[in-house]
C-alpha cells in the first residue's frame, strides 16, 4: 500500500480511538447501524447471501438490531468451501487487487478469505487498540513457518512507509520462523533483546522451557501477547515467572482479525464490537452467562461478507461492566482450540501450530486431521477439497517427512468425513504419546 493511503489509516485510528470512549448505548447504536449496513450490502452484492435470505423468507429490513440476527440461518466454513469465489465475493470485486487470507484455525479447515487494502488498514489500525503506538519498541514475531512478514500484516501493507521508518529507528520487527529450534530462537531473542514478543502459546512454552532448564537470563521483554491457541493456566504461569512480565492473550481468527483481547486486569476478553458483532449460540438463542457456540458476524468486510458465521469454539459473553472503564462487552471463557504436543523419535517435541500451518497450505485440502499413533507412525486423514490433485498425497508426504523425521510412517487415507469431538469441533492434531514439559 503506497504511501498517499496513510490519510485513510489516520482517519481509521481516529474512529478506533473515538469508539473507545463511547457508553454501551452508543456501542450497540453504532453496532447496529453497521449491521444494518452490512446486511443490506450482501443481500444486494453476493449471491451466496441473496439466496440464503430468500430461502429463509426475508429482507434486509427485517434485520435492525442484533437481536434480529437469530432470523438469519447460521453460514458454516463448510458451506463457503463449496461454494465458487464468485458466489461467496461481492458483485464487481477484483480479488486479483485484494489480500487473501487461508485459514484453517483449530479445526484443519482450510477456507480463503478476501478483504480490500482499505478493510485492512481498518483493522491494522484496531491492533492499536491492543498493542499501543509505540513506534520504538522492538517487536518479534514468530508466527508463522517462514522468516518474512505473513501476508496481509502491517509490515507488507505498508511496505514503504516500514522502509521510511527503520532508517529512522521506528517500527522495528523481526520475523522468526516456527521451524526454528528453541536453542536457535532463544539466541535470536539474547541478541535482539526484544520489547514485545508475540507468537502461539505452545511455542512460547518450549522457549519458556529451555530458558529455565538452561538457566539463562537476559530476555526480559516489557511485553508478551499469545494467540491462536488456548493458553492454560499453569502455561500462563510458567511463561509469566521465565520472562518476569504478565502475558496478554488475544483471541483472533483469521477470517476476523483480533476479536477480543485482554486488558491489563486479565479477567476476560473485550470484544471488538465496533468491528465485529459476537453471538453465543444455545439452542438457537442468542444466551448471556451460559455457554454457547461462538457465531460472528464481520461489520467492515464488504468485499466477502461474513454474516453469523460459525467459528465452534465455545464462549461464555458477559453483559457485566467491566471495572477497567472500558465499554466493549466481554468474553469470559473461550473453550476450544486445544491440539497436542508431537514427540519425534529423536526426543524432540514439535508444537501443533507448526503441523497445522504446513497442511493448510496444501491446495486440494478441504479438511485434515493428524494422527500419532505411535513414536514412528502418522495417520493423515484427508477430505477431498477443490484443486485436490493425485499429486496432493505425495505433497502431504513429501512436507510431512521434512518436518517429522525420514524413519517415521506416514500413512494418508482419504476419507468423505471427519468425525468431530463431543464439542463439535475436529482437532486436527492428535498424539497418543505422553509429553512431558
Amino acid at each position: 500500500m503506497p504511501l498517499r493511503t496513510a490519510p485513510c489509516l489516520l482517519y481509521y485510528l481516529w474512529k478506533i480511538r473515538k469508539a473507545q470512549r463511547l457508553s454501551p448505548s452508543e456501542l450497540e447504536k453504532l453496532q447496529n447501524r453497521k449491521l444494518r449496513a452490512v446486511v443490506k450490502h450482501a443481500y444486494e452484492n453476493v449471491p451466496y447471501y441473496h439466496e440464503l435470505f430468500n430461502s429463509a423468507e426475508l429482507k434486509p429490513e427485517d434485520i435492525k438490531t442484533k437481536e434480529d440476527l437469530v432470523k438469519i440461518p447460521i453460514t458454516t466454513k463448510q458451506v463457503l468451501q463449496r461454494l465458487s469465489i464468485s458466489e461467496r465475493v461481492a458483485k464487481g470485486v477484483n480479488i486479483n487487487k485484494c489480500i487473501k487470507c487461508r485459514t484453517s484455525g483449530s479445526t484443519g479447515e482450510p477456507l480463503d478469505v478476501f478483504l480490500n487494502k482499505r478493510e485492512l488498514s481498518y483493522r491494522v489500525a484496531m491492533q492499536t487498540r491492543v498493542y499501543g503506538l509505540n513506534l520504538t519498541e522492538k517487536k518479534v514475531n514468530i508466527l508463522d513457518r517462514t522468516h518474512l512478514p505473513p501476508q496481509g500484516s502491517p509490515a507488507t501493507i505498508f511496505r514503504k512507509l516500514k522502509q521510511c521508518l527503520n532508517h529512522l529507528g521506528l517500527w522495528r520487527r523481526y520475523y522468526f520462523s516456527l521451524f526454528e529450534e528453541p536453542g536457535e530462537l532463544v539466541s535470536k531473542l539474547l541478541e535482539i533483546k526484544p520489547d514485545v514478543i508475540e507468537t502461539q502459546p505452545s511455542t512460547l512454552k518450549l522457549i519458556s522451557e529451555f530458558v529455565r532448564e538452561n538457566n539463562i537470563t537476559g530476555i526480559s521483554p516489557k511485553s508478551i501477547f499469545t494467540r491462536a491457541e488456548l493458553l492454560s493456566r499453569e502455561d500462563r504461569k510458567q511463561i509469566e515467572t521465565v520472562f518476569g512480565t504478565r502475558l496478554t492473550d488475544l483471541y483472533g481468527i483469521i477470517e476476523f482479525g483480533i476479536v477480543a483481547w485482554e486488558c491489563d486486569r486479565h479477567q476476560g476478553y473485550h470484544i471488538n464490537s465496533d468491528i465485529v458483532l459476537v453471538e453465543a449460540i444455545k439452542n438457537n438463542q442468542q444466551v448471556y452467562g451460559e455457554e454457547g457456540k461462538m457465531v460472528c458476524t464481520d461489520l467492515i468486510n464488504y468485499t466477502m461478507p461474513l454474516i453469523r458465521y460459525a467459528v465452534e469454539d465455545i464462549v461464555i459473553l458477559s453483559k457485566e461492566k467491566h471495572n477497567c472503564g472500558r465499554n466493549f462487552p466481554l468474553i469470559r471463557l473461550i473453550e476450544g482450540r486445544s491440539n497436542d504436543f508431537v514427540t519425534l523419535p529423536s526426543g524432540k517435541i514439535l508444537p501443533p501450530i507448526l503441523l497445522i500451518i504446513t497442511l493448510e497450505e496444501i491446495e486440494g485440502i478441504s479438511q485434515f486431521k493428524l494422527i500419532q499413533e505411535n513414536i514412528n507412525v502418522f495417520d493423515v486423514q484427508i477430505v477431498k477439497g477443490q484443486n485436490f490433485k493425485e499429486t496432493t498425497i505425495e505433497e502431504v508426504k513429501r512436507l510431512l517427512t521434512e518436518i517429522l523425521n525420514r524413519k517415521t510412517r506416514i500413512n494418508v487415507n482419504i476419507v468423505s468425513e471427519i468425525p468431530r469431538e463431543k464439542s463439535g469441533k475436529v482437532r486436527p492434531i492428535v498424539s497418543k504419546i505422553p509429553v512431558n514439559l
